[in-house]
């Protein structure tokens, strides 16, 4: 749902006047990890039907990779919006620690989006998900938030998501448009 965030907070700094030009003055350290911790997302979800034996292995790649971010996050925790991702990551981390390294998705807020959002779930976990049941923890912090039209991208996130998405939003704001000088900095400037 990382994208959400990024896409909603590019088309916004465009339209404030953000210039993509301004990437190139910005230092994001360990921009690659989380570049390939996302690419490893998606291959994990590519080649689940190829690969059955990596695909029980997701709990570990991601508590792996969630560790692996809040140390990038953290390194990068001087840019505006960064502390809101890892406070967001570090919900969603927490209750996946608590079921044992799944997000437990509500059936109520899934049937919502369709009868067959959570088929596979019944039969156990499937991916980083399970079905949210009275066995499983920390169930308000798991996937309750069903996402329906107008949205383009009907799907259930967390609270979690949604601040990982608002501090995403706020980063490329702070990266994309920069602060004008008030009429007294450009006076100061001047002398």
């Amino acid at each position: 749902m990382l994208i959400d965030g990024v896409l909603l907070g590019l088309v916004v700094a465009l339209l404030r006047g953000g210039k993509l030009a301004h990437l190139a003055d910005v230092r994001i350290r360990g921009a690659w990890v989380f570049v390939a911790l996302c690419l490893g997302q998606v291959a994990l979800y590519l080649f689940r039907d190829q690969m059955p034996s990596i695909f029980r292995m997701s709990p570990v790649w991601f508590l792996s990779a969630y560790l692996v971010m809040f140390l990038v996050l953290y390194q990068n925790r001087h840019i505006h919006g960064v502390n809101v991702m890892l406070i967001g990551g570090l919900l969603n981390f927490v209750v996946m620690v608590a079921n044992g390294g799944y997000m437990p998705v509500s059936p109520e807020a899934a049937s919502l989006i369709s009868p067959t959002y959570i088929e596979p779930l019944p039969q156990g976990p499937y991916g980083k998900h399970i079905l949210m049941s009275e066995e499983t923890n920390l169930n308000f912090l798991g996937d309750i938030i069903p996402l329906l039209p107008p949205y383009p991208r009907h799907q259930v996130v967390s609270i979690g998501d949604v601040l990982i998405n608002i501090g995403a939003f706020l980063v490329i704001q702070a990266l994309l448009v920069r602060k004008r000088p008030s009429r007294e900095e450009k006076l100061g400037m001047a002398m």
